[in-house]
């Protein structure tokens, strides 16, 4: 039987509260050091939402009793969590296979919390829906402007929302490197001549 002391409450960015199981929250890191940290204090978590947190907890409830390794890695069922995060991104918009936005909120959760297992879920499904295809493809079934990376003087280093350095190109650059070159290459091209310029 639980007692009080095997839960703790979560506050959200959004104000919302949440009463878990202790064993539950320490698969996410962050929850599990702030818990040795604070004892039986509410655990504030600011960067993520209500919605968001209750999701990644449901999924962490299915692994409850799971021996976890120091790593934060274990065992996955791989038939759940393909069901499980099917589910999470279906979408009634009529040119999405799934709702992207919703899966990049929650690997910036589970980035967050850090939570090895489900971000690396979260991350393998981005992986899976890219491969294989071109920048142009990308763009076109995920609704991203060819124009919205773009400064005004070309290779110029910008912000995007997520806070990371993104590289911008001009709208003829970008163009010519999507007419034939596959995600994969285009990137390992980036990355290489990235090296040449630290060497």
């Amino acid at each position: 039987m639980s007692t009080a002391s095997d839960i703790v409450t979560v506050v959200t960015s959004d104000g919302q509260e949440f009463c878990v199981f202790k064993n539950v929250a320490k698969m996410n890191k962050v929850i599990g050091n702030l818990i040795e940290d604070m004892g039986d204090m509410a655990i504030p978590v600011p960067n993520v939402t209500g919605p968001i947190f209750e999701k990644i907890m449901e999924w962490c409830e299915n692994y409850e009793h799971v021996d976890i390794n120091k790593d934060g890695t274990f065992e996955r069922n791989a038939d759940f969590d393909k069901r499980f995060l099917d589910e999470c991104l279906k979408t009634n918009n009529p040119h999405k296979t799934i709702d992207d936005d919703y899966l990049i909120e929650l690997l910036k959760a589970a980035n967050f919390l850090e939570n090895t297992a489900f971000l690396d879920l979260c991350a393998t499904r981005i992986a899976d829906m890219i491969k294989g295809k071109t920048l142009n493809e990308i763009r076109k079934e995920n609704g991203i402007s060819l124009t919205n990376r773009v400064s005004e003087k070309g290779q110029e280093p910008i912000v995007g929302e997520d806070g990371l350095m993104q590289i911008a190109f001009t709208l003829e650059e970008e163009e010519e490197m999507m007419k034939i070159k596959p995600y994969e290459e285009w990137a390992k091209e980036l990355e290489d001549e990235k090296q040449k310029d630290n060497n």
